[in-house]
């Protein structure tokens, strides 16, 4: 019996492995992703959480489709949990992972500069965004307290 991969969501993901897994070796794909969250009981770490802080080296419209930010974000979302993803850069089609409970984002990179610029000063970029965050945070606590 033969099976017809060509149509498989993710089946044509590195170079076609999970079309040739399922066609040959009767396979079922998951999201990587959530294999690794529900193997480190994620949820357990999300209760009594008011924020969740994620990150990635490119936040775009491709991390919709399985990277880790939006992974956790899903996750935080089941509880009413915000996520800020911090980013290396943001990408075309950022806009996307709005629509999958990632609340904001921001890029760790504060003015032109060269790749190789920002992985030398990668500690010192985290430490700006991060404090930029929590900055707007607090400014967004500071109006709630006037309303």
């Amino acid at each position: 019996m033969t099976k017809d991969v060509a149509l498989i969501p993710g089946g044509g993901a590195a170079g076609g492995v999970g079309a040739g897994l399922i066609a040959f070796c009767d396979a079922r794909l998951e999201k990587g992703i959530e294999i690794i969250l529900d193997m480190i009981k994620v949820d357990d770490y999300l209760k009594g959480v008011d924020l969740v802080i994620t990150g990635e080296g490119q936040i775009d419209g491709q991390s919709v489709y399985g990277k880790t930010p939006v992974g956790i974000a899903n996750h935080a979302a089941k509880y009413n949990i915000p996520t800020i993803a911090i980013a290396g850069s943001l990408g075309e089609g950022i806009e996307e992972i709005y629509r999958h409970n990632i609340d904001s984002a921001m890029t760790i990179v504060n003015g032109p500069m060269s790749l190789a610029d920002a992985k030398e000063q990668v500690i010192e970029l985290m430490e700006t965004a991060t404090e930029r965050t929590i900055r707007l945070l607090n400014v967004g606590i500071k109006m709630e307290c006037q309303i």
